[in-house]
């Protein structure tokens, strides 16, 4: 992955700021959005750029890395990515209730947008020192196609199989 094809950052809290983080020291330069505008400024001493809104950063970026609060808070941003052109891929690290991102990865594929569902386990401090572990759940390819930038933010992971597994619950063992 080169230099000259960004990764969008999607809510740059305490995890979000953490996953740019790694991307950046990994080389990848990183375009962020937040809507507290002052949670950009840890990130722009390191090199990151930002957008004003999160349609600016899927027209930049083909990959995007979404670490907001809330499943409400991912529904309300797949419209404007969605509109991007191409579509962009959208690694969803924001954990939701199995319901929830079920119906957020059925919008996401109406809208022809490649959804990886990748909830972390683990604190900001374990992202950046890259043990905390992704969940990875979603289509094969889609989860291929990212394999590169899913290796940056979390070395180690989890390939849970179908949307919705990583929040649900196991059943018991007999």
């Amino acid at each position: 992955m080169a230099r000259e094809t960004p990764v969008g950052m999607i809510g740059l809290g305490l995890m979000g700021s953490a996953l740019s983080a790694r991307l950046i020291d990994a080389g990848i330069g990183v375009i962020g959005f937040d809507i507290d505008a002052a949670k950009t400024d840890g990130l722009r001493a390191s090199g990151a750029e930002f957008a004003a809104f999160a349609a600016d950063v899927a027209a930049r970026c083909r990959t995007i890395v979404i670490a907001v609060y809330d499943a409400a808070q991912v529904r309300t941003l797949l419209p404007d990515l969605a509109n991007a052109t191409p579509p962009p891929r959208v690694i969803c690290a924001t954990t939701c209730a199995p319901g929830e991102i079920v119906a957020i990865a059925e919008f996401a594929s109406r809208s022809r947008l490649a959804f990886i569902e990748a909830p972390i386990s683990g604190t900001s401090a374990e992202v950046r020192a890259g043990t905390a572990t992704a969940l990875v759940a979603g289509d094969a390819d889609a989860i291929d196609a990212t394999a590169a930038t899913l290796d940056i933010l979390c070395p180690q992971r989890i390939n849970v199989g179908a949307i919705g597994m990583p929040a649900a619950p196991s059943s018991p063992s007999t």
